[in-house]
């Protein structure tokens, strides 16, 4: 059983690294590394020898905007937009399921793995800001019109790899409160 344990856990560590690295996956295609962190994660809590009582409440609380909006829905005649916005909303359920799933199973991270983590989600933001600046300032920009336009560009006209601002914000953040733990307390 622990060799199952193993290679489930490994699993599951090679989706977290896809995960990091979901801002230079197309859009089409950016459930497919959640969903397998999710599966490796059901097979990790249902193959683990040491897994705990399901935390319901805990996750019922971390999820209480999503299940609010769902019960929502109920009072609303425009189904379509509702439930387009509860699939927007979903990661709210789905991520407190999934990290309670690998809490509970007995899942840990080491330290080299959540630095290799930190690094490839960095490394990606660095990639895709650079990398959309150069390809728009090659186009028909300037310089100073792309840093102008750039939070505009990358939400219209990157097609499948568009991302509104403020998720690009969020994410870029993101890169740098890693960066800064990784800096602190790199030894």
């Amino acid at each position: 059983m622990k060799e199952k344990t193993k290679l489930f856990s490994t699993l599951v560590n090679f989706s977290l690294l896809l995960c990091s690295v979901i801002l230079l996956v197309p859009n089409k295609f950016k459930a497919y590394p959640i969903i397998l962190l999710g599966l490796f994660s059901i097979l990790h809590y249902c193959k683990s020898d040491n897994r705990q009582k399901f935390p319901f409440k805990k996750v019922g609380l971390l999820s209480i905007v999503f299940i609010l909006f769902a019960i929502s829905v109920s009072y609303t005649e425009d189904l379509a937009s509702a439930f387009s916005k509860l699939s927007t909303m979903a990661s709210l359920l789905i991520f407190p399921v999934i990290f309670s799933l690998l809490d509970t199973s007995g899942y840990t991270l080491k330290n080299a793995f959540l630095k290799r983590f930190f690094l490839c989600f960095i490394v990606s933001n660095i990639l895709f800001a650079i990398l959309t600046f150069c390809y728009f300032w090659n186009q028909e920009f300037t310089f100073s019109e792309t840093i102008v336009h750039y939070s505009n560009l990358t939400n219209i006209r990157l097609g499948t790899y568009s991302i509104h601002p403020i998720y690009h914000s969020l994410y870029i953040g993101v890169a740098l409160l890693m960066l800064v733990h990784l800096i602190k307390f790199d030894t």
